[in-house]
């Protein structure tokens, strides 16, 4: 593998996720892409090498395919060309998903922060159309500047559960998943997030508290998945809720929620859940 400053050095951009909006899903389409950890944060003329960090994502497909997913660093380029393949030609291949490089010359020339193109392709292996999703995700990268609070890496959220009740109802707020309900309902989604998740951070015009943006999708026993509802952020935490009708016959349900901070943090949780 390349040194690592001539990773940083060809893959320097602050572009974001690539994710199609649209309320229903018929094709490959991936949900959330998530690096663990969340960010580096580097000390200048350091050569002890950052920690390996591993890149996975969340993804859909028509009829449950399963979907495939390979990771590269991108090179220069512009990286939402038509012609830029990353992974492929324009991308340095990161097996397994896992970007570990095993020394890091001095970064005193780097921006105070920056963002590594990680391209990603998705696929069901149909070869058809819709069967496949490329896109870009923005790994963070920031020089350490001495500040104890603003040296701490950003953390991916956590979500606990999700907890779910009728609308307008009596009952309490229950787990959603491995749940039951009644048919032709609608639902009110609250997740909950692991103390510690919204965290606060250093900035040069003062501390900043995180931003939370929630997004749902649900997905019945026709395998189509439908985008319920994407919420915009908040000072502090997004708008947590989310509504859902159940199907009007018996049905099987997967609810997916994703979470994203605006430092780049990332999670997600899987509840299944039956319509009776």
């Amino acid at each position: 593998m390349k040194s690592f400053r001539n990773l940083v050095l060809l893959a320097l951009c602050t572009c974001g996720d690539n994710f199609q909006q649209q309320s229903e899903i018929r094709q490959v389409r991936v949900l959330g892409v998530r690096a663990t950890p969340a960010e580096w944060v580097l000390s200048a003329g350091s050569t002890v090498p950052p920690p390996p960090v591993k890149f996975d994502a969340l993804a859909v497909s028509p009829d449950d395919r399963s979907v495939t997913f390979t990771f590269a660093v991108c090179r220069g380029g512009n990286p939402f060309s038509a012609a830029f393949q990353c992974p492929g030609a324009d991308g340095l291949s990161l097996e397994g998903g896992v970007l570990a490089p095993t020394s890091a010359s001095p970064l005193s020339g780097l921006p105070q922060s920056a963002a590594v193109n990680i391209g990603y392709l998705a696929t069901d292996g149909t070869g058809a159309d819709g069967g496949s999703e490329r896109g870009i995700y923005a790994f963070s990268i920031r020089q350490a500047d001495g500040n104890v609070s603003s040296d701490v890496p950003n953390s991916n959220p956590q979500l606990a559960e999700i907890v779910a009740q009728t609308d307008g109802g009596a009952d309490a707020p229950k787990s959603l998943a491995r749940s039951t309900w009644p048919l032709d309902t609608e639902l009110i989604f609250t997740p909950q997030l692991v103390p510690g998740s919204i965290e606060t951070y250093s900035t040069p015009s003062g501390v900043r508290t995180e931003q939370i943006l929630y997004s749902w999708y649900s997905k019945g026993d026709d395998g189509g998945v439908e985008d319920l509802h994407s919420s915009e952020p908040l000072e502090g935490i997004g708008e947590k809720t989310s509504r859902y009708k159940t199907p009007k016959v018996s049905a099987d349900v997967t609810i997916y929620t994703v979470v994203r901070d605006n430092r780049g943090g990332t999670n997600w949780t899987e509840s299944h859940f039956g319509v009776r």
